[in-house]
């Protein structure tokens, strides 16, 4: 008998189809728990800001957080193509290197907590350098994909990705511009400007929109990166090939940026009551322990001790976080640095998308010898 051949588009379909089931059930199981949270116990922001609770309902809630991750993570294993995913090529050695400074430079911002809660809170004080990188580097990024806009615009390469590619990056370099300017409160603090009376509700009592509504912007930047840093790398590497990955491959993160990203995942301590901390920190961890698995079956050692040292860091960091909060100076100073190791994402993902576009767009010259156009 003849191995029936695979369907390409009944395996993208199944997928798919797996990957929107489980996210359902984790949003109906997240507001159902949001809503006995507020009705019964009385949390009306969740928890958020408090120190984590660690009693018997939300320690068995940390169960089932678990349980979903990992259903996420095997279930799409197992649906997916692994011998043939998307973005399979050997790390360069140079991004191997970053990989284990970014990691180093996470590993010293958790000994500096155990070290001097006291030093690791003025760290992350405003208008510190931890603050300005995670400014400058979205503001950076913007940059990038500002060039790679006029690039596109102004090239003669005029594929059927064109359109896709100007909008996405113009969507790109606004977004990042946005994120970098609100991190600093549109220099406000530089240039000495007064509050103005809009920003009167602001919790932080200064120019900028996140403060406003800090639980909820806070935690939809928080999952939207988590989603592209995080799961979209998971999902690009794992997926079946389809015309919607097709379309958007210059901008799609690879297994660099969710290494780089990694460490964010373990900053979370005030966020720790809120459901989908847990579950998204335990979704990091199954996902760096199937990069390691995989590697491994494709016989890379090196990368496979990568993804098991950031699994490691991951889940050791996050535990003396949440075993000695009482140090903290403010129990949000976690989120400083978790903001930091995003924005480093962000840009590596960013720089690495400009750098696919320049490519597939060069710049116009005239041809050797041709007379240029006058008016």
């Amino acid at each position: 008998m003849y191995d029936a051949v695979p369907d390409p588009k009944a395996e993208a379909f199944r997928y798919f189809a797996f990957l929107t089931s489980i996210l359902l059930i984790i949003t109906a199981v997240f507001v159902g728990l949001s809503l006995y949270e507020r009705s019964v116990l009385g949390e009306y922001r969740l928890g958020i800001g408090n120190a984590p609770y660690y009693t018997p309902y939300y320690l068995g809630r940390l169960t089932i957080a678990a349980i979903l991750a990992l259903a996420l993570v095997v279930g799409i294993e197992r649906l997916s193509d692994i011998a043939g995913p998307i973005h399979c090529a050997r790390l360069h050695v140079n991004k191997r290197r970053v990989a284990w400074v970014v990691l180093a430079a996470a590993v010293a911002s958790t000994v500096l907590f155990l070290v001097s809660p006291t030093l690791f809170y003025e760290v992350a004080l405003e208008d510190k350098p931890l603050e300005w990188a995670s400014a400058l580097l979205p503001l950076a990024s913007s940059m990038a994909f500002a060039y790679a806009f006029w690039r596109i615009l102004s090239s003669e390469q005029h594929d059927s990705q064109r359109t896709v590619s100007l909008v996405l990056a113009a969507l790109f370099a606004v977004t990042l511009f946005v994120i970098g300017m609100e991190e600093i409160s549109w220099m406000q603090r530089v240039f000495g400007i007064e509050t103005p009376g809009i920003f009167a509700g602001n919790q932080q009592q200064e120019m900028n929109l996140h403060n406003m509504h800090s639980i909820l912007f806070g935690n939809a930047h928080k999952m939207a990166m988590i989603f592209g840093l995080i799961l979209l790398p998971f999902l690009v590497e794992t997926a079946p090939k389809n015309a919607l990955l097709d379309a958007l491959r210059d901008f799609l993160p690879g297994r660099f940026v969710l290494i780089v990203s990694a460490p964010f995942m373990a900053f979370n301590y005030n966020g720790w009551n809120l459901f989908l901390t847990p579950l998204t920190v335990a979704l990091a961890v199954f996902i760096l322990l199937a990069h390691a698995r995989i590697a491994g079956e494709r016989g890379d050692w090196g990368e496979r001790r990568l993804f098991r040292a950031l699994a490691a860091f991951v889940v050791v960091a996050q535990g003396l976080f949440l075993a000695l909060g009482e140090r903290f100076v403010r129990t949000w100073d976690t989120s400083e640095y978790g903001e930091m190791f995003m924005a480093l994402g962000l840009a590596l993902f960013s720089w690495e998308a400009t750098a696919r576009l320049l490519a597939r767009y060069p710049a116009h010259r005239t041809p050797v010898g041709a007379v240029p156009a006058t008016n």
